[in-house]
């Protein structure tokens, strides 16, 4: 046993001399997360994704330098040993990526195949308001001429009633369904599932017409299998608990195993509002209480073995015992992100204790950083990774300020009558200057990311915060053990009046008129003001590095920013055309599959509601083959056209302006349409010309099926040194022209 604590010792100290302050003395190491993210970005942008490379480098730049917090000692000392880190750094992130890509990760479903046999192993299930989503490996499709089989994972949708017979994780399942490809995001900065399922090494989408059978393979499992198939188990269990109420079990199925979409939409809404989301999925915040609460029962447990107390010192056990319970509830909450930088982070703590080294510190970050990103090389274009890390700077950066030394004082002063006082106070002052910084640190990301910030987190925290760290978490993780060891749910339930409580205190904040502060997309020139800002910051403060965030996210000029002027999206395959009206009007034609297209145009332009109008003949089921777009500045006509020729036809025009609607109806023909008013077509032409008409026409084989096209109107100049009105027509995610269509003028 002392051999094996010697060459863990040894190990430790290896490690602690690389990321220390007296080998490298501009903190070089510090720059090693930096290197392996950049190596990774290298070769994930271009191949895997179509985030924008600079946003991303700029961003992750701008995150290490956070951690570095020094920049020019590393150009003015000897490079020698920065250039060793830059050769290891970029080799161990190439290597990652290589035996990820090779051995981990499999291809894209590449195209759509509707009303084919499949047989599949099923690898996770999930149940959802109308049914269940189906995630299945090993895939097998058979059509009607020919059968073949792909290494992929796919994520079914499944009505309640077509799966009779639910099957278990390992299952084998033959079913009659469709597959497709996924879709990409239509812009940067908003949900984007197909990053989300890139992330989920999700292959492709899918839906079950009809069950043929399910086989059972119990024996087959392997240890991951296992592990979703007891999370599977506890969630049933909770599912089907016959005393615990709706909201309870909601909670213990997003707080115990990581299933947050058990959720209630308006509950997930209102604590996003507040800036509280992160108490409502598995984060480092429910980790460190895990430990902590972990800790504090074995020590009150060994506390009456006096006999082992004086003899050894029962502490490290302890922390390792309190470790194991945090790695259980890891494995629970499926490795997020989050929680595993957590984790590294408690162990890196333990280990801190055992051989008595103080790694609490940015070092000790950069290395959890570069665990994470050599694990998992996705995380580099994951906004949980951003956030999750700089809010941990933040509390590294403000740690002396939260409790000062005269508050250490009484609260370690036994005999001090005011102690209690003083111990709270310091944890409300905490969560007040904490929530307060890191409100402001991680808004730019949260604008870049979300398009919203929470003004009234800091509230929300002070209310939330305590209660969930000594009322909500505990009775939770200890009404469900008793729940799952004996059935007996009463423990559980009396977490019930206290959401509700909070439920009812959160409504009446959010009566307050302003709650958040919506911001449009911001343009990527955005990101590079944040970066040289921050970079004078380092240069002008550097031996306040503190001072120097301060000054960073002052300097932004984030209200100033314009909206988008894109007056039109349309979706892959046409399913959904959405037009940008004046104010917060919005026309739209879609079908129901669209939602989450919907979803993002809202967070996009920054409204809360649609005005849909819904093409019944062109766009539902059917599909568009083509759109005619006729339009001058009087106003725009959009027509929809499907393989059978039925179409559709709206009209965009200045409100209540009679004149314009003749002048486009003559000009350009346009009869028998949905007339759509308060068009302003983002310039406010609202004159009447007798100009002639132009058109554009855009058929399917234009509109790539990976990408979301928009278009916008603009004003350029002509031969004749006047001003022309023409559509410009892009695809996301380049903000260059994908094509220039220069409509022909119609006699």
């Amino acid at each position: 046993m002392s051999r094996i604590r010697y060459l863990l010792s040894n190990i430790l100290k290896k490690i602690e001399l690389f990321f220390s302050r007296h080998y490298n003395d501009g903190y070089y190491t510090l720059w090693f997360p930096f290197i392996v993210g950049l190596s990774l970005l290298v070769c994930i942008i271009p191949l895997k994704t179509q985030v924008s490379i600079l946003t991303l480098f700029i961003l992750y730049t701008s995150v290490v330098l956070v951690i570095s917090c020094k920049l020019f000692p590393v150009f003015l000392s000897s490079t020698n040993r920065f250039l060793k880190l830059l050769v290891i750094g970029f080799s161990l992130g190439l290597l990652s990526f290589i035996l990820h890509v090779n051995y981990l990760d499999i291809g894209r479903v590449s195209e759509a195949r509707h009303n084919v046999d499949i047989l599949c192993n099923v690898d996770n299930l999930s149940k959802t308001s109308h049914g269940y989503r189906l995630y299945c490996k090993d895939i097998k499709l058979t059509d009607d001429r020919n059968s073949f089989q792909e290494d992929y994972r796919v994520r079914f949708k499944v009505n309640k009633d077509i799966l009779y017979d639910v099957p278990k994780i390992g299952d084998e399942v033959k079913f009659r369904g469709s597959i497709y490809p996924i879709e990409v995001g239509i812009f940067k900065g908003l949900f984007d599932f197909s990053l989300w399922s890139f992330f989920n090494d999700i292959n492709g989408t899918g839906n079950m017409t009809h069950l043929y059978y399910k086989k059972s393979t119990e024996g087959d499992l392997t240890i991951g299998e296992r592990v979703s198939e007891f999370r599977k188990y506890l969630y049933n269990k909770i599912e089907t608990a016959p005393f615990v109420s709706p909201l309870v079990k909601s909670f213990s199925q997003s707080l115990i195993i990581g299933q947050k979409h058990s959720l209630p939409s308006d509950t997930f809404e209102q604590y996003r509002s507040l800036g509280l989301a992160h108490l409502l999925s598995i984060s480092g915040f429910h980790m460190s209480l895990l430990f902590f609460w972990a800790y504090f029962i074995l020590y009150l447990f060994f506390k009456n073995f006096t006999i082992l107390l004086r003899r050894y010192n029962l502490r490290p056990v302890i922390s390792l015992l309190s470790v194991l319970v945090c790695f259980i509830y890891l494995t629970l909450s499926g490795f997020q992100t989050p929680t595993l930088r957590a984790f590294i982070g408690l162990s890196l703590f333990v280990l801190g204790l055992l051989f008595v080294r103080s790694i609490i510190s940015y070092r000790s970050l950069s290395i959890i950083a570069t665990i994470i990103l050599l694990s998992r090389p996705y995380s580099v274009i994951s906004p949980g990774f951003y956030l999750s890390f700089l809010s941990v700077i933040c509390l590294l950066s403000i740690k002396n300020i939260v409790i000062s030394k005269k508050i250490y004082t009484h609260i370690y002063d036994d005999k001090d009558k005011f102690r209690i006082v003083y111990i709270i106070w310091s944890y409300i002052r905490g969560i007040i200057i904490s929530s307060i910084v890191i409100s402001i640190v991680i808004s730019p990301l949260l604008v870049y990311f979300f398009g919203t910030v929470p003004l009234l987190s800091v509230i929300g925290n002070i209310i939330a915060m305590p209660i969930y760290s000594f009322l909500v978490m505990p009775l939770l993780l200890l009404g469900s053990i008793i729940f799952f060891m004996s059935g007996n749910s009463s423990i559980l339930n009396l977490t019930e009046p206290i959401l509700k409580t909070l439920h009812n205190i959160f409504n009446l904040i959010l009566e307050i008129p302003i709650t958040e502060l919506k911001i449009p997309v911001l343009p990527q020139s955005f990101y590079i003001y944040f970066f040289a800002g921050f970079i004078l910051s380092i240069i002008l403060l550097r031996e306040y590095k503190k001072i120097g965030y301060i000054v960073m996210f002052i300097s932004i000029p984030i209200l100033f920013f314009p909206r988008s002027d894109t007056f039109m999206f349309i979706s892959p395959e046409i399913t959904t055309i959405a037009v940008k009206v004046d104010g917060n009007d919005y026309g739209l034609t879609n079908r129901a599959s669209d939602n989450r297209f919907l979803e993002n145009l809202k967070r996009l332009w920054g409204v809360k509601k649609f005005t849909s109008y819904k093409n019944e003949n062109s766009v539902y089921d059917i599909g568009v083959n083509q759109i005619s777009i006729l339009y001058n500045s009087a106003g725009l006509h959009i027509k929809t056209i499907n393989e059978n020729h039925i179409n559709d036809s709206y009209v965009f025009i200045p409100k209540s302006n009679i004149a314009l609607i003749e002048n486009l109806s003559k000009v350009c023909s346009v009869k028998n349409s949905i007339i759509i008013s308060t068009m302003s077509l983002s310039y406010n032409i609202n004159t009447v010309e007798s100009e002639k008409c132009k058109s554009l026409l855009i058929t399917k084989n234009q509109i790539p099926r990976t990408s979301t096209t928009y278009l916008r109107l603009e004003k350029i100049k002509n031969n004749q040194d006047g001003e022309d009105l023409v559509i410009r027509y892009y695809t996301h995610p380049m903000l260059r022209p994908w094509h220039r269509l220069s409509p022909p003028s119609i006699d």
